[in-house]
């Protein structure tokens, strides 16, 4: 993920809307970027498929969402 605000969370979904995990950003470099393990919560590797995910700034005044694809 890249052009994050310092603080955030990164909610990743299922097209069915079943949480597959949830990243916390606390971005201490100030690069903007968070990368995601492609391991759901706990520990368990998703299927290949689309994905949405959900960025929401710690205040919630702010959210970004959009969706992505994991190939195998």
């Amino acid at each position: 993920f890249m052009n994050l605000p310092d603080s955030c969370d990164i909610y990743i979904y299922t097209l069915t809307g079943d949480l597959v995990d949830m990243i916390e950003h606390r971005d201490v470099s100030g690069n903007g970027m968070e990368y995601w393990n492609v391991l759901t919560n706990p520990n368990l590797t998703p299927a290949s498929g689309i994905y949405l995910y959900v960025v929401e700034t710690l205040d919630q005044k702010h959210r970004a969402t959009g969706k992505f694809a994991i190939i195998k």
